[in-house]
């Protein structure tokens, strides 16, 4: 009956032995599993990090490009005020031009209306 003992202790072991493989095996997949997910993982990371800079870049170009168009907008309005003013002014000295020239054409009719009226009377 020892002996019979130990063969019940020996299949015991044998069983549990059958287990903690199977047990280390399952454990070996979810590590391999876990391994291969953390190396995608990591691969996504460093994709997702590459596209973050690619997109840093084309945000800093297109602050660039904005500050540029700020400040030809400023020129270009200042430009568009100073260019007023001119044709401001020389609008008022074409109103002033103008009405020296009416007020010249004028005093020239009285003056040929006069020299009519003088030649016929004479």
């Amino acid at each position: 009956m020892l002996f019979y003992f130990k063969d019940d202790e020996i299949n015991n072991l044998a069983q549990s032995l059958e287990r903690f493989k199977a047990q280390t095996n399952e454990q070996d997949e979810l590590f391999n599993q876990s391994r291969k997910d953390n190396e995608n993982l990591q691969a996504e990371l460093n994709r997702l990090q590459q596209e973050s800079e690619s997109a840093k870049e084309e945000v800093k170009e297109v602050l660039q490009a904005l500050e540029e168009l700020a400040v030809n907008y400023d020129q270009k309005t200042q430009e568009v005020e100073t260019k007023s003013k001119e044709n401001e002014t020389l609008a008022q000295e074409l109103e002033a031009k103008l009405v020296c020239l009416f007020i010249f054409i004028e005093k020239k009719k009285i003056f040929f209306c006069f020299l009519f009226v003088k030649i016929r009377l004479h």
